[in-house]
């Protein structure tokens, strides 16, 4: 195709646009792919071909068409060979540029290639997604791997280019169980030891929270993200500056943040929290090595700031979420208080204590407290409130408490809190 010339490649775009778009001859062509596969799908270099061609079906024709006719099953097929998962990776990416070609910069356009004219139909973005969101969950971390570390980026920027741009269609839409394999597959990457993947987790996360503004509305039951306890423990140990920990961290110490981070999206099972921040850093280096000078510190700020923003949304206040509630601002302050004990508690005989946990803890309940309380003061209720003060008068309570002994730093940290209130 290299070779033709730009009249020529129009000529055949169209031809191939209106191949699909006529019912008579869309079904024919969807049909021989299958029967290719059906037949030689064994043959390796046939599901290559057919990947190949899937891939440049998006340069000729609107995506919404691929996947109208389900041409994403043919996808499916090459993300469960492993030799094949990256060419079908790299066709998935070019499906997305044309459908976000603005989000990519705009450059489809110029390219020569089919954007897209309408938005898909939502049923087969929501399939779509699911299949994405299926193949994050195989995404493992291998310090030995760097080509397999670029191929899970790829896929987690995929999960999160489709939860930004349909966030509030997928809520809407999407069934129960397969919006709760999409915020699964989220969480899987924020356990993920790269600071660039848990950014794009993040993001998708905060795209789904705000596309679930109004609430979750069907069912009695909770919503189909992960419980906000669950999240919390997370998002605590991924908005804590590493640098502030000590080198030398005692046995319990280390099996408390492993407790709040969860089980990690790694190969080798983590026995200490060292081993997760040494992760972090040979992932660092793989970017290093790909894309040149990365500003880690800069990530790590853009990623607190996000953590902050979904709590925040997550927890507004509502005077339905009393202080006793699984999920809200209560539910919040409930577990960032027990992280705030645990934080006191900690061995008082180190240089630093456990003020970076006490840190991270009382900074989450600051920011997510002011913008609960300002929506609360908008909403002008009684109700709203003491949905409000209720839980953050017993948070201050528990940051309050008295102990025999206080390590000086976490002393420090407490008075701090205290004289911004």
């Amino acid at each position: 195709s290299k070779d033709l010339t730009v009249p020529r490649r129009r000529e055949l775009s169209a031809a191939f646009t209106q191949l699909l778009q006529q019912p008579a001859q869309a079904p024919e062509l969807v049909a021989s792919l299958q029967e290719i596969l059906q037949r030689h799908g064994a043959e390796r270099q046939v599901v290559r071909e057919a990947l190949s061609l899937c891939r440049a079906l998006a340069s000729a024709v609107p995506v919404q068409l691929l996947l109208q006719h389900q041409l994403d099953k043919i996808v499916q097929v090459g993300l469960q060979a492993e030799d094949l998962r990256e060419l079908a990776v790299s066709a998935l990416a070019d499906w997305v540029d044309r459908l976000y070609p603005a989000k990519k910069g705009g450059g489809n356009a110029g390219k020569g290639g089919a954007a897209t004219a309408t938005p898909p139909a939502m049923h087969d973005i929501c399939r779509f997604t699911a299949m994405v969101a299926r193949l994050v969950g195989t995404c493992i971390f291998d310090a030995e791997d760097q080509q397999a570390y670029s191929f899970h980026r790829q896929v987690g920027e995929l999960l999160c280019d489709l939860c930004t741009g349909h966030a509030s269609s997928l809520c809407q839409l999407m069934p129960c169980a397969e919006l709760a394999v999409v915020w699964g597959a989220l969480l899987h990457m924020l356990r993920y030891p790269s600071t660039t993947v848990q950014l794009d987790a993040a993001f998708g996360m905060l795209s789904l929270a705000r596309g679930q503004a109004g609430g979750w509305t069907r069912g009695e039951g909770s919503p189909p993200r992960p419980p906000l306890e669950q999240l919390v423990g997370v998002l605590s140990v991924l908005s804590m500056k590493l640098e502030s920990l000590p080198g030398a961290m005692s046995a319990e110490r280390s099996a408390w943040l492993l407790r709040c981070l969860g089980p990690a999206s790694a190969r080798q099972p983590l026995g200490t929290f060292q081993e997760w921040c040494q992760m972090l850093s040979v992932s660092h280096s793989f970017e290093l090595l790909a894309d040149g000078d990365v500003e880690r510190g800069r990530a790590f700020g853009t990623l607190k700031t996000r953590c902050n923003e979904l709590l925040n949304e997550i927890c507004k206040a509502s005077p339905s979420h009393g202080i006793s509630a699984a999920e809200g601002f209560g539910a919040l302050c409930r577990f960032a208080g027990a992280l705030v004990a645990r934080a006191l508690a900690g061995d008082a005989s180190s240089p630093e204590g456990w003020a970076a946990e006490f840190e991270c803890a009382a900074s989450l309940v600051e920011s997510c407290g002011l913008a609960a309380l300002r929506l609360a003061e908008k909403q002008g209720t009684k109700e709203s409130l003491e949905a409000v003060l209720h839980p953050a008068l017993s948070f201050l309570k528990q940051v309050s408490v008295e102990a025999v002994s206080f390590n000086p730093a976490l002393k420090h940290k407490r008075l701090e809190f205290f004289s911004t209130r």
